[in-house]
């Protein structure tokens, strides 16, 4: 992750616009940026090896989600919510063959490639994924103007949502093991990835815990209750 140039920063303690993340001084000398309204340090993170970062967004830190999604330059989300998505998709296929609770080959990840359950298993995944960032848009739009916030940009929520989804990438190392309790884990999984999609919806949206995580849960329950009817609709069909 390189740092983002050319557009405005934020301090991860506040959340409030830093100028600048550091000064670079002449004869190579960097001194890191204090920010003007909590005098605090505007980015730890810049100094930090991204594991620690990883770490760090792993325990849902507000602060490393502020530095990712402010002050870094990620160019690839789209990349990375084509390979969530495809472990949902995988998800979705082991538990639609009751597979989830057996030990696989190593080699059927790529086989399951070859089978037309699996991009239909992606669709669904998708439209999940449409669903539940519109509906969280619409909410916290909903909560932003009713509390007079500031717009909410739909840009900024659904690269926070995007990038907040990483949880889903867990899932696969279970399946792949065939534990006993790999139906719980996938639950598991699922309360992670909510709680990280809160996280991101404060940072973006500065709202609070309570409204932040009633939003969310919304967009999630729609979501599983869209999941439910598309998966209905394919077995009616045929399909899948």
């Amino acid at each position: 992750m390189s740092l983002s140039e050319g557009k405005t920063h934020r301090c991860i303690q506040c959340g409030r616009p830093a100028q600048e993340l550091y000064h670079d001084y002449q004869a190579d000398v960097i001194k890191i940026a204090h920010c003007e309204h909590c005098q605090g340090v505007v980015d730890k993170y810049i100094e930090f090896d991204p594991v620690v970062i990883l770490l760090d967004a792993f325990l849902l830190k507000r602060q490393a989600f502020r530095h990712v999604l402010y002050n870094t330059d990620i160019q690839s989300h789209w990349k990375l919510t084509l390979v969530f998505l495809l472990c949902d998709a995988y998800t979705k296929l082991f538990r639609s063959k009751g597979a989830v609770s057996e030990k696989l080959k190593p080699d059927y990840v790529f086989y399951s490639a070859l089978e037309w359950d699996l991009y239909v298993m992606f669709f669904i995944a998708t439209a999940e994924m449409t669903i539940c960032v519109v509906t969280m848009y619409a909410l916290v739009c909903l909560v932003s103007k009713l509390l007079k916030h500031s717009t909410v940009s739909f840009r900024e929520v659904l690269r926070g949502t995007l990038l907040s989804n990483f949880g889903k990438l867990l899932v696969v190392p279970a399946i792949l093991w065939g534990q006993s309790d790999s139906l719980l884990y996938l639950w598991l999984t699922k309360t992670f990835v909510l709680g990280a999609n809160v996280q991101a919806v404060r940072v973006v949206c500065q709202l609070g815990p309570f409204l932040s995580f009633v939003s969310v849960s919304l967009a999630h329950l729609l979501q599983l209750l869209a999941a439910d009817w598309l998966h209905s609709r394919c077995s009616t069909s045929g399909i899948g």
